[in-house]
C-alpha cells in the first residue's frame, strides 16, 4: 500500500490479531533487510512504507547488478582464453629442429646419469673398505661369543666343583 505506518501502531495491530510480538518483529527485519520495506526514524516515531514502485526498482536493480557481473565473468573468461591460447601457441612456435635435437640429446644424458650412477652404486657395494668393515664386524662378533662360552664354561666348572 502508499500508506505510512507507525511502528507502534503496527506492532499493537499485530499482537491484538494474535500474532506474537517476536514474530513480527523478525518478519519486518526480514522484510527491511531485503529491501522490500523501508523503515526511517523521525524525532521520537519510527516509520514504516513500502511502496509497489520501489519493491520493482530494486528488483531491477538487483538484475542490472546482476547482468553487469555476469558480463564481467564473461569477459574474464574469454581473457583467459586467450591468454591460454597464446600461450598454446608459442609453444607450438618453440618446435623447432634444433629444440627436437637438443631434446634427443637430454634424454641420453639422462639416460647416461643414471647408468653411471648404477654402476656407482655396485662399485660402492664391491668397495675394499667395505668388505674390511665387515671382516672387523666378525671377528668382534666370534669373540663376543668365545667370551660367552667361557662364561658358560666356568658357571659348570663352579658348578661341579661345589656338588
Amino acid at each position: 500500500s502508499k500508506a505510512v505506518h507507525v511502528l507502534k501502531e503496527a506492532r499493537d495491530d499485530c499482537v491484538r490479531k494474535g500474532v506474537p510480538f517476536g514474530d513480527f518483529e523478525n518478519q519486518l527485519q526480514a522484510l527491511i533487510d531485503d529491501n522490500l520495506v523501508c523503515k526511517e526514524k523521525v524525532g521520537n516515531g519510527n516509520y514504516l512504507w513500502a511502496f509497489p514502485s520501489e519493491a520493482g526498482r530494486a528488483v531491477k536493480n538487483e538484475r542490472a547488478r546482476v547482468e553487469e557481473s555476469t558480463k564481467q565473468a564473461e569477459q574474464a573468461r574469454r581473457d583467459v582464453s586467450d591468454a591460454i591460447r597464446r600461450v598454446q601457441s608459442e609453444d607450438d612456435k618453440d618446435d623447432t629442429p634444433e629444440r627436437a635435437n637438443l631434446l634427443v640429446q637430454l634424454a641420453q644424458e639422462q639416460a647416461l646419469e643414471r647408468d653411471q650412477l648404477a654402476k656407482l652404486d655396485k662399485e660402492r657395494s664391491d668397495a675394499p673398505e667395505m668388505w674390511e668393515e665387515v671382516r672387523l664386524a666378525t671377528l668382534t662378533a666370534v669373540a663376543a661369543a668365545n667370551r660367552w662360552l667361557d662364561n658358560i664354561d666356568a658357571v659348570r666348572a663352579v658348578v661341579k666343583k661345589t656338588t
